[in-house]
């Protein structure tokens, strides 16, 4: 599966929705629709493109999409059902975004001398490439085929930059202070001293020994470490020679104590892990076989449980609607207390769809609904609509003053503690407790995720060369590769009027 055709399956469930009277935006369709692959939003959709990818529209991700359908609108699909209606040909004509390609990129620097170099079989299609302690700087070869040809006839330019190749072959030196070149995967980051500067590893989180005071410093290690050579000094491991400290510690036992969730019966629910589809690379020291399998088990562990929890909320939002006047709502009416005049329209629709928030003043009710719709759903100009989430957004922000979709989260843990009996302060503190664990065992795991599939792509690497240059054609070729067409359009100045004709 791929991106446009879960825009469309979007549309088709946003279709189904308001055909049992549920209104819903666009960007809320696509968070509904990365049920599909097992993700949370649309974010996550764009995030894991290898997840997308591998999805199949089948009972099973149809069952995932029925499951969140139920669980937020209470419209209660049959798999096979749900997959009939996403399914259907509509007879309705598509919706088209015309875009004019040249008018739109035509000044992306460069791009045609790219173009014509991805044509000269000699020329290394990389940012930089170390060639016998020397290093090629593609962006150097640009710069003079420029200053010798201009934009000149085509048909002569690969000859040309053949001709300039090996004046595109600078010491490292060069390539780092006058090209701007840095060597992967690292990076300058300033240091905690304020004016030092520290370079960092970037796919291990480690930081080469030592400080930099200067530019000069932190060129004359970048000109090191490009052809392969070490900053010497000492590590917590090292790497291909190079010493390296980690920036922050690794090691599992010191994650925060993880809260217990209630007891929950329901069947096994799965959410999105980091290392779920990540396999052990040896090569970093700081995490062995080990310790990659404890991690890997401790994020699978508290996803499921947490997923668990979440649909216990969900197949019980009814009694927490009704506890409404349990979770000091009222603190928020600090907030301003009048709808603006040019939403009055719009609060109209919603104040009655709210009674269970009858605590809330006018302006309060707004403010946070308007800050749920832009900070959860993505949307900037919302339709009024009942929406359970919208809760959970509210206890999620009583909770912790948080914001964004991390309130919402707080908030499905915050209700878990208050269906099982917590008191409200209880439950706070718990809601609390699990962002804290969630956070940092997500963090760890996308860490060593980030590692190992570093270590997979550069564990068989021979040449010590920089990212792949691409250019924007490129780009739009592989764009029309995918479920693409041509339509022709033909004008004519007749068919103008008067007023729209073309003057010279």
């Amino acid at each position: 599966m791929d991106l446009p055709t879960l825009k469309l399956l979007a549309a088709r469930v946003r279709g189904l929705l308001e055909q049992s009277h549920h209104r819903i935006g666009h960007n809320q369709a696509l968070d509904l629709i990365a049920a599909l692959p097992g993700l949370r939003n649309w974010p996550e959709v764009k995030a894991f493109p290898d997840r997308v990818a591998a999805c199949q529209l089948d009972e099973v991700s149809a069952t995932r999409l029925g499951t969140q359908l139920k669980y937020r609108f209470g419209l209660d699909m049959a798999a096979p059902s749900l997959l009939s209606s996403l399914l259907v040909v509509s007879t309705t004509p598509p919706f088209l975004t015309i875009l004019d390609e040249f008018g739109y990129y035509a000044d992306v620097p460069d791009d045609r001398l790219r173009e014509v170099l991805r044509e000269v079989e000699s020329v290394p299609m990389v940012s930089y490439r170390v060639i016998e302690g020397q290093v090629f700087v593609f962006d150097k070869l640009v710069h003079d085929l420029k200053a010798l040809s201009g934009e000149g006839p085509r048909d002569r330019l690969p000859e040309l930059a053949a001709q300039l190749l090996p004046q595109a072959i600078v010491s490292p030196m060069e390539a780092v202070e006058r090209w701007g070149v840095v060597p992967q995967p690292y990076e300058r980051l300033p240091g905690a001293a304020g004016a030092l500067t520290v370079i960092r590893h970037r796919p291990f989180n480690a930081r080469v020994p030592g400080t930099f005071p200067t530019d000069h410093d932190v060129r004359r290690a970048f000109a090191r470490l490009i052809v392969g050579g070490v900053q010497e000094g000492s590590g917590d491991f090292t790497y291909r020679g190079q010493p390296l400290v980690l920036c922050d510690p690794l090691d599992p036992a010191l994650l925060p104590q993880r809260p217990v969730f209630p007891v929950v019966e329901a069947s096994d629910t799965y959410g999105f892990t980091a290392l779920g589809h990540i396999d052990y690379v040896p090569g970093f020291a700081p995490v062995s076989e080990a310790t990659f399998t404890r991690i890997k088990l401790l994020e699978a562990a508290w996803r499921g449980e947490s997923a668990r929890s979440a649909r216990q909320v969900y197949d019980r939002l009814a009694e927490l609607w009704s506890l409404a006047g349990e979770f000091q709502l009222t603190s928020l009416n600090a907030l301003p207390n009048e709808v603006p005049e040019y939403a009055r329209e719009d609060f109209a629709e919603l104040r009655p769809l709210y009674p269970e928030l009858a605590m809330l003043s006018d302006g309060a009710l707004f403010s946070m609904f308007d800050n749920y719709q832009m900070e959860c759903c993505y949307i900037n100009g919302w339709t009024a609509s009942r929406d359970s989430d919208f809760l959970l957004y509210l206890l999620g922000y009583v909770a912790g003053g948080l914001g964004s979709e991390r309130a919402k989260n707080v908030g499905e843990w915050v209700a878990a503690a208050m269906l099982d009996g917590s008191t409200f302060d209880l439950a706070k503190a718990f809601g609390l407790a699990c962002d804290r664990y969630d956070s940092d065992i997500a963090r760890l795991a996308r860490r060593v995720a980030d590692a190992m599939t570093f270590l997979a792509s550069d564990k068989d690497a021979t040449v010590l060369q920089g990212h792949e240059i691409t250019t924007t054609a490129e780009r739009f070729r592989q764009a029309r590769s995918m479920h693409s067409g041509t339509v022709i359009f033909e004008q004519d100045v007749a068919d103008l009027s008067a007023t729209d004709t073309p003057r010279g």
